[in-house]
């Protein structure tokens, strides 16, 4: 951290916020000018006015004073391009998520408490042999649904940072071992349901096993041959063909719409991934769709417009799914088990692990109550 971020971090914070030097100045008490002074590196501001200006954009001073995110194996890809406010977005989930790594990584090591990352010799190329490698691997059983999937990410080495990206046109991205992972970011935006969240889990699994020559630096826009094998990794690690066929025999003599909702149910995944199952199994892509469409409009006189999911796995910032799962169906918990048993053994302050949690203070003395109330490991 360093005063020389602060014009930088400021402009960036500026364009999220969508307001104007006018308007920070005057929610920080101070003069347009004085506040030009600090954007433009014409100044250094004192203390007491660095306060005003964080509180006046809503970030706390330590945001200010971050240096910019830096990585060498980032792979961060958005499916259109876009705008300056949400590439300032951008930047800033960014340089949230590289300090949550940092912070993870230090936590493992001052408990001296890593998980191995158990997919790192898999050379597999082909996405749908690699997905049923890696749920061997993992030891999932080919019939058996992946209840828990960041449960099972995080048991094989990868670290898992779920967090509202306010950017509707990334649903994830991920990073290698030379940054601290293997991690994968989902974005839990409103609207994005938590079927979504779980495809876009296994997705960046795949890209991670399948395209490791493609991260870097910095990030660009999709390329649509490694997004169909990282698309058909993750429908395959989901729902693999033998349990599928197996649930198709058995469901054979429901109505179709039943058919679809009883395999997404069980095996946790959106009605969509179903028919991109039943698409790449038997083929008549825009028949089944349309089908499906139709019956659940006769059906329930809804729509499936606008990323509608029927019967979801109920989230209540994305109701809109069909039969949805939970927010609790979606829940990383590696890093506030390493936080817990940090806390309590006194290596970490309480206001140390709401930083490396990222929730405010009064939130974590409530996790902590929490922790009081129920002693569970250690």
């Amino acid at each position: 951290m360093a005063i020389e971020n602060i014009p930088a971090n400021l402009v960036r914070y500026r364009k999220v916020k969508g307001i104007t030097k006018v308007q920070i100045a005057a929610d920080a008490g101070i003069t347009r000018q004085a506040y030009h002074a600090v954007e433009s590196g014409e100044t250094m501001p004192k203390s007491s006015t660095l306060v005003a200006i964080a509180g006046a954009l809503g970030v706390s001073v330590s945001d200010l004073l971050a240096r910019p995110a830096s990585f060498s194996s980032l792979r961060f890809r958005s499916n259109r391009t876009m705008s300056k406010r949400e590439q300032a977005q951008r930047d800033v989930v960014l340089h949230g998520f590289r300090r949550w790594l940092d912070d993870f990584n230090s936590l493992e090591e001052l408990l001296e408490s890593t998980t191995p990352w158990r997919l790192d010799g898999m050379q597999e190329s082909d996405p749908v042999r690699a997905a049923g490698h890696a749920r061997q691997i993992l030891g999932v059983q080919a019939d058996e649904p992946v209840n828990d999937i960041i449960g099972l990410l995080e048991s094989a080495g990868i670290k898992v940072y779920v967090h509202d990206f306010s950017i509707p046109a990334v649903f994830g991205f991920s990073a290698g071992v030379s940054d601290g992972g293997p991690a994968i970011a989902v974005n839990t935006s409103a609207g994005i349901t938590i079927e979504r969240q779980i495809f876009t889990s296994a997705h960046e699994l795949g890209h991670l096993l399948l395209h490791r020559d493609s991260y870097g630096h910095g990030d660009g826009t999709d390329d649509g041959q490694e997004e169909e094998q990282a698309n058909l990794f993750g429908s395959h690690f989901l729902l693999p063909k033998d349990a599928f066929e197996k649930e198709l025999e058995e469901s054979a003599g429901l109505p179709f719409v039943d058919l679809v909702l009883h395999i997404k149910r069980k095996f946790r995944v959106s009605y969509k991934t179903v028919l991109v199952r039943l698409v790449q199994e038997y083929g008549h892509a825009p028949v089944l769709y349309q089908q499906f469409a139709v019956d659940w409009n006769r059906r329930t006189g809804n729509n499936l417009r606008n990323h509608a999911e029927p019967d979801p796995l109920l989230d209540p910032i994305a109701p809109q799914e069909i039969e949805a799962l939970a927010e609790h169906d979606f829940v990383a918990g590696r890093l506030a088990r390493l936080v817990k048993r940090a806390y309590e053994r006194e290596l970490i302050t309480i206001s140390r692990a709401a930083e490396i949690l990222q929730i405010p203070l009064e939130a974590m003395r409530n996790l902590e109550a929490d922790w009081m109330a129920v002693k569970i490991g250690g």
